[in-house]
């Protein structure tokens, strides 16, 4: 049988660990400048996909038919989608609620 000697296994410890933090330095180095190059065509689809949650945000609401998923929604809708035009699309479409929808009412409420 092989005895473990303590001190060699830190020594390869450390430097296993030296290896892999010089390896991700230099990843780290190529992925900035990838982020520098690509950051105008970030922002433009930052802003689609900001619309299209905000689209399915609003499809998905009268599904809210209990507190749990309404208060989810009110997270999501707080923490992702805050913006002034995102928050008159939430009235707009709290104000058009359907005759037959009544009774999410008092989620919406909830909600605001």
């Amino acid at each position: 049988t092989e005895t473990l000697d303590p001190v060699q296994i830190e020594q390869e410890i450390e430097k296993e660990g030296l290896e892999v933090t010089s390896t991700t330095e230099g990843e780290a180095e190529e992925d900035t400048t990838l982020v520098d190059i690509e950051d105008g065509a970030e922002e433009d689809i930052g802003a689609n996909n900001i619309k299209l949650m905000m689209d399915v945000f609003v499809t998905q609401l009268p599904t809210c038919v209990n507190r749990e998923m309404i208060d989810k929604a009110a997270r999501d809708f707080a923490t992702n989608l805050n913006t002034k035009q995102n928050r008159k699309r939430l009235i707009k479409a709290l104000y058009t609620v359907q005759r037959t929808y009544l009774h999410l009412l008092p989620f919406y409420s909830r909600l605001i």
